[in-house]
């Protein structure tokens, strides 16, 4: 197990210093759109939108989401709509990139043609929603046992205790489902086929598998999580300090012109983090990929050895 972990680091840092260049290129493309286009006053509309939907009651009668649909603007969604797919574009050509690099013995073939192209397009976008999906359904419950435990006449500190162990509990089934399917988008990315029967494919290349397949993925997953969460908020504490704090009455909390300004500039300053450690991230799962598919064609021989008899 050692030499297959130490052969998993070789293969890993090998595939990213060689595929850093394109990869980190294609990965940029899709962060570079959102600044291009989104820009400070996209986001403003959008966050405002969010808080007359949530923060208002409509006198119409219209649910939050109603009044979201309604208020957000046709031009919003076409952007999301757009680069929702180019990123799933340049993901799915980082990952093919990337096997192919891996994949020295033919484990799994991949169709260089355009039609394979966007077969594997489609079929990544959807073994990705259904990814995504479960892993929320399996940590959906836990907000609603928090909201109703906030209701309950105990003590403060006996309900924020109680809220971590929750939390703690919900995160167990979801971080398993995160890691047993793995290798459900890139099989999709690779492969075209349809997510159904992909689904059962990546559980049983993980089943086994499980500590080393986290491993591979904390790597990177743990350097641009940490990225993700403390970049805006070292921005958010600057913003509060230029702006000599948050003034309750003034137009900030209308406008909501600090939060945008948060978010336009943690986004510039994630750009760089995205070009470098996504591709990265799909090297430590198609790493893992690689060595499930290698256990499954070449399973562990039979123990042959006959245990002598007695000759009573």
């Amino acid at each position: 197990m050692i030499t297959h972990l130490q052969q998993g680091m070789l293969d890993l840092t090998r595939l990213w210093l060689r595929s850093l260049r394109g990869d980190a290129l294609l990965a940029a493309i899709p962060g570079a759109l959102a600044l291009l286009w989104l820009g400070h006053t996209e986001v403003v509309t959008v966050l405002q939108a969010i808080t007359d939907a949530f923060l208002t009651t409509d006198p119409q009668g219209r649910s939050a989401l109603g009044v979201l649909v309604a208020q957000i603007p046709l031009s919003a969604l076409v952007i999301g709509a757009l680069l929702l797919v180019t990123t799933l574009t340049c993901h799915t050509v980082i990952i093919r990139r990337q096997w192919r690099q891996l994949d020295d013995t033919s484990l799994l073939t991949v169709d260089t043609r355009h039609l394979g192209v966007l077969g594997a397009l489609v079929s990544m976008s959807a073994c990705s929603l259904l990814y995504v999906g479960l892993c929320l359904v399996s940590i959906g419950p836990t907000p609603w046992l928090i909201v109703t435990l906030a209701t309950l006449q105990i003590p403060l500190l006996m309900k924020v205790l109680a809220a971590l162990l929750f939390l703690s509990i919900a995160a167990i089934p979801a971080i398993w489902l995160s890691i047993a399917l793995l290798p459900l988008p890139y099989l999709g990315a690779l492969s075209g086929a349809f997510p159904i029967g992909l689904l059962r494919r990546s559980v049983h290349l993980m089943r086994g598998r499980w500590w080393i397949g986290s491993l591979y993925a904390s790597i990177a997953g743990t350097l641009y999580s940490s990225a993700l969460l403390l970049i805006p908020f070292v921005v958010l504490l600057l913003v509060f300090w230029w702006q000599g704090g948050l003034n309750v009455d003034g137009p900030e909390v209308d406008h909501l012109h600090w939060l945008a300004t948060t978010i336009t500039a943690s986004r510039w300053l994630l750009w760089p983090f995205d070009a470098l450690l996504l591709p990265l991230i799909h090297a430590s799962c198609l790493v893992v990929l690689r060595q499930a598919l290698q256990a499954s064609r070449n399973p562990p021989a039979p123990n042959t050895t006959h245990q002598p008899t007695s000759v009573l």
